[in-house]
């Protein structure tokens, strides 16, 4: 629970005559870390080929997957299988629906095409229709016209910058109903442009036409109209096809892509003229039900051995389910080599008591909570509409992927939690004092609280040694373990020496000569295992220790701000009803502002303590993520599935 998934090298000898078993294998129970084999291995023994529909394979994926793109999705019908990879290509080849769908699609872009020109054509012609003219005189060959708008609310602005147009004499301006038109030659396009742009006015092109403009704007509805029934028409033969092909055709290129990322790892196999060879990484778990496998579809034709090795094994994490949701914040740190303490639990332990501590208000906890509740409801259940404003939402997504998102949102809705029953103990409700006895007051009580932020560092970096010295013998790295014993007792010794010196207890005291001879005898376990030079992170002992009081001061900001804000709203009620307004906006606000600091310091500096002043102690990090062979099947049937303890 405390480690990574015990991962073993393993390699495997199958007979050629098995290969499709082989990768079935491989690909349905996704159980091997498949690894290339060492150049030395590859000269002694050779590499496996590339199958003979390589390409072909990939060509038919690449065809497939635009097929499916073309097609209405359709909801997983009946899973198919396919005996053979010749089996799947002629599924592939029966299915003569490309042309079809091809020119379908072509003709749902041409409409979309036709479409934009005919809403565009609209728009000009709606705001030329009361021009009794043939329009064919606003554009020719000499002569383009173009529609004039501002974006200045102002409306005397506005005919002030157009009747400048007019007055200069070099363009024609004119009214056409509330539409103002400029005709210029075709020589002056250029130079108009870049007048109407630095003036702040828009233009829009009216394209050539003959008739009159109402006619033509009817025209143009009319043909719209008709757009849209053929876009209709051909949806509707698109999703005929899908109802009866689009699963056949996702069935298919889901095993494409299975066949194709086979012979991409089957690359790193090597061959003998009868033998295939495999090396990898696979669960210990999984050996015995590996072999249990390939003996029943194979007969018995291979041999699986371990290997033992040096290599460290990629990090599989194995975290109960409450715990697997701090696997993120581990992973955002550093993912752990397979060989150390995974530190998951520790972290999905201590965060929230540090969030929550920091937090300390009942009133702040309760918004947290809820706040992010609807946050994880949005994007587990999200609206067909969102009233987000878009710059907002994609500001955030820059940030954090909605999966990040959720995560994190339960993370603070139980640090959230905590944060209440903090709240309670400190009789913090929006920083109002509830008419009960205050079991401990964060301002009167300071000193204790301080001391309590002490020795919680105490405990957290002697834990972190403690760690760091199991993590040591269990590599066998007796060295290592000296060098962390050493620290251990140092800061042991640093501590009392520190307690002694502030308590001015005599040097005779037993305390006093404990720490004397801690400390020595720690140095001395420090410089036999890693050398002078270490001496100088000492200093940073006392550092990490005295970071936690952090923990008090960021709490006692909080509660501070929240009373001074408080008082405020209530000196404003006490003056008049207009002035009580004014402090009910500074109350509501404030108090917001406030716990946004809370979110963010409590988060950031919670994760800090963790990450900084305990990670250090005794993880080192930078594994090699476990990533076994496999592609998920959603539409075609597995040949092989691995058995559950």
């Amino acid at each position: 629970m405390f480690r990574p998934a015990k991962i073993i090298k393993v390699r495997m000898f199958v007979t050629k005559k098995n290969y499709d078993v082989l990768m079935d294998i491989l690909n349905d129970t996704a159980a091997m870390h498949v690894e290339p084999l060492s150049q030395m291995d590859r000269e002694v023994i050779g590499s496996l080929e590339s199958g003979e529909h390589y390409k072909e394979l990939n060509e038919l994926l690449q065809h497939f997957r635009t097929l499916e793109s073309h097609l209405v999705p359709r909801t997983p019908g009946r899973k198919v299988s396919f005996k053979s990879t010749l089996a799947l290509i002629a599924s592939a080849r029966k299915l003569k629906i490309w042309d079809s769908v091809s020119e379908l699609v072509g003709g749902l872009n041409a409409n979309n095409t036709a479409k934009k020109e005919v809403v565009d054509r609209i728009g000009v012609l709606k705001k030329l229709t009361q021009f009794g003219e043939d329009v064919s005189i606003l554009s020719s060959d000499r002569v383009s016209s173009f529609i004039l708008s501002k974006t200045d609310s102002d409306r005397k602005t506005k005919n002030n910058v157009f009747e400048s147009l007019k007055a200069s004499k070099k363009y024609t301006v004119f009214n056409i109903g509330e539409t103002v038109v400029a005709s210029v030659k075709k020589e002056q396009r250029e130079e108009f442009a870049t007048v109407c742009k630095n003036s702040g006015i828009s233009i829009e092109f009216i394209p050539p036409m003959r008739g009159r403009a109402s006619d033509l704007y009817q025209r143009a509805q009319n043909e719209l109209k008709r757009i849209t029934e053929s876009d209709a028409k051909i949806n509707k033969e698109l999703g005929a096809i899908s109802n009866k092909y689009y699963n056949a055709v996702s069935a298919i290129k889901e095993q494409l892509e299975i066949e194709t990322e086979k012979l991409e790892v089957a690359a790193r196999f090597g061959s003998t003229d009868s033998v295939i060879v495999v090396e990898g990484w696979v669960e210990d778990r999984n050996v015995d039900r590996i072999k249990k496998l390939f003996s029943k579809a194979t007969h018995d034709e291979f041999v699986v051995e371990v290997l033992k090795t040096n290599e460290i094994a990629p990090t599989k994490l194995q975290n109960p389910a409450k715990f697997k949701l701090f696997e993120s914040f581990v992973r955002f740190y550093s993912l752990p080599k397979s060989n150390e303490i995974d530190p998951t639990i520790f972290f999905g332990a201590i965060f929230p008591i540090f969030f929550g501590f920091m937090v300390g208000d009942v009133g702040y906890g309760l918004f947290m909570f809820f706040m992010f509740y609807w946050i994880s409801r949005r994007i587990t259940n999200p609206p067909k509409k969102s009233r987000i404003p878009r710059s907002l939402a994609r500001f955030i997504h820059t940030i954090l992927s909605n999966r990040g998102l959720l995560i994190l949102s339960k993370a603070v809705m139980i640090g959230a939690i905590v944060g209440i029953a903090f709240g309670f103990l400190f009789n913090n409700f929006f920083g109002f004092k509830m008419p009960y006895p205050t079991p401990f007051n964060v301002q009167t009580q300071l000193s204790t609280l301080l001391l309590v932020a002490g020795w919680i560092g105490v405990v957290m970096v002697e834990f972190g040694y403690v760690l760091g010295i199991i993590n040591k013998l269990s590599i066998n790295d007796r060295k290592g373990a000296i060098g962390r014993a050493g620290w251990f007792i140092a800061a042991i010794g640093i501590v009392i020496f520190g307690l002694n010196i502030l308590e001015k207890a005599s040097i005779r005291d037993i305390n006093s000569i404990a720490g004397m001879i801690l400390l020595p005898v720690g140095v001395a376990l420090i410089l036999k295992s890693e050398g002078s030079e270490a001496l100088m992170e000492i200093p940073s002992v006392v550092s990490h220790i005295l970071s936690y009081m952090r923990l008090v001061g960021i709490l006692l900001a909080s509660v501070i701000l929240a009373e001074v804000i408080d008082k405020i709203f209530i000196a404003n009620t006490k003056i008049s009803f207009l002035l009580g307004l004014v402090g009910g906006i500074i109350l509501i606000f404030g108090q917001l502002f406030n716990i946004v600091i809370a979110i963010f310091e409590g988060g950031i500096q919670g994760a800090r303590l963790i990450y900084v002043e305990f990670f250090s102690k005794f993880f080192s990090g930078n594994g090699k993520i476990f990533k076994p062979f496999g592609v998920s099947r959603k539409r075609t049937n597995y040949k092989f599935k691995i058995d559950e303890p």
